[in-house]
């Protein structure tokens, strides 16, 4: 655990010296996970279910964001570490980008990935959706659209709604914004 929190401040400081034109920092939280299939009954055994199918979990998460926004487009990269579909351990990062809608609506794209435990998955006899792994940790894409909403409660402060949506998730998470 102290390695991952280790490699979590490391990756935080990393982006916090590359920032350009840094404007905001987030803090990350939620959140909440829709997976669209239910593949060979995986959903009844994942941790955390809301709905009833299992589809719909709430996983924990917290993360730091740096964000760019010039009014026109917005750039965030985010380090994040919570628990997976079976809540087990993940950490990971991600990449947004795109256009800036009115003054609060962000639409774009989002990349990046996350490592998991693939054991924990295996233990549950669920197939688990990683594209690489080393030794029992698999890395897990992450790939879609971004849609995010801004609250704002005054010019420097803001509560925002992010979501971004894969052909096979769907998760939503809320920021506490900070401007600078």
């Amino acid at each position: 655990m102290r390695k991952v929190l280790l490699a979590l401040v490391l990756a935080v400081s990393c982006f916090a010296s590359v920032a350009q034109a840094q404007e905001s920092w987030e803090l990350v939280g939620g959140g909440l996970t829709y997976h669209m299939e239910n593949t060979n009954g995986a959903s009844e055994k994942f941790d955390n279910k809301i709905s009833g199918d299992g589809r719909l979990i709430g996983n924990p998460l917290l993360g730091v964001a740096d964000v760019y926004d010039n009014g026109t487009i917005f750039k965030e990269e985010v380090v994040f570490i919570g628990q997976d579909s079976v809540g087990s351990l993940m950490v990971g990062g991600m990449y947004e980008t795109g256009r800036v809608v009115g003054r609060n609506l962000e639409i774009g794209g989002a990349f990046g990935g996350y490592l998991q435990d693939d054991s924990a998955f295996a233990a549950r006899h669920i197939q688990p959706f990683s594209i690489a792994t080393f030794g029992t940790t698999g890395l897990v894409p992450v790939l879609g659209a971004a849609v995010n909403y801004k609250v704002r409660f005054n010019e420097s402060t803001y509560l925002k709604l992010n979501t971004v949506l894969s052909p096979i998730i769907s998760n939503a998470t809320l920021s506490l914004g900070f401007k600078f």
